[in-house]
């Protein structure tokens, strides 16, 4: 009996020798889609507008100066092309929005009064939509250059018209650079079609704290 009882145990750990554990399964995971730069999704037309950028600085202010020396040095630091800081990314919220226009005829020195626009935190990343104006751009601000973000977008006709897609209507799409050029102060610089560029100013619009009356109190202490 006893000899019985120790060959089972010894046929048991037979079996265990001779049985290998399966090995566990494992799942190839695929690699997160690719987040499109503007680069991939940029028109060439659009391509050469915004590399030509530095071209019309140069040329658009020499117009400017032409029509009002006195008006381009008020704009100061707004209409300086090398004024962009680094970390160009906008705060999503709302803003007050000021376009200059400026080119290379005679009349393309104009400055609209102020309106508003936002920018969104979205998906897809930051949006940014001019709410007020004639021709309202509305798109998506990608990540570039450490002092710079590209925006690809549409133009909104009119004051309730809804801008297209980017790349839906090549003759409405609008791209630009938006650069930091201040604490709490952006500029877009859209090249236009006619040489010219739109030169949008930013400035966040402060939201109220609960309580805040406006007035600064002085303390006990003084």
């Amino acid at each position: 009996m006893r000899g019985i009882m120790t060959a089972i145990p010894l046929c048991l750990l037979a079996a265990c020798a001779g049985h290998k554990t399966p090995p566990a399964a494992t799942v190839a995971a695929e690699a997160p889609p690719a987040t499109p730069t503007w680069e991939t999704l940029i028109l060439p037309e659009d391509a050469t507008r915004l590399d030509d950028i530095a071209r019309r600085w140069v040329n658009a202010r020499t117009a400017a100066r032409r029509v009002s020396a006195k008006r381009l040095e008020t704009e100061g630091d707004l209409l300086q092309p090398g004024g962009a800081l680094a970390y160009p990314d906008p705060s999503p919220g709302p803003y007050r929005c000021r376009r200059v226009r400026i080119g290379t005829s005679p009349r393309s020195f104009v400055g609209e009064a102020p309106g508003f626009c936002a920018v969104q935190a979205t998906e897809r990343g930051l949006g940014f939509i001019m709410q007020t104006g004639a021709a309202r751009p509305d798109g998506y601000l990608f990540a570039d250059k450490a002092d710079r973000m590209v925006l690809l977008g549409g133009e909104a006709p009119g004051k309730t018209g809804r801008a297209p897609g980017y790349g839906a209507d090549a003759g409405k799409s609008v791209t630009g650079s938006l650069e930091r050029i201040g604490d709490f102060r952006w500029r877009l610089v859209i090249p236009r079609r006619d040489d010219g560029l739109d030169v949008i100013e930013m400035v966040p619009i402060a939201p109220k704290m609960r309580g805040d009356t406006g007035a600064i109190q002085a303390s006990d202490a003084d």
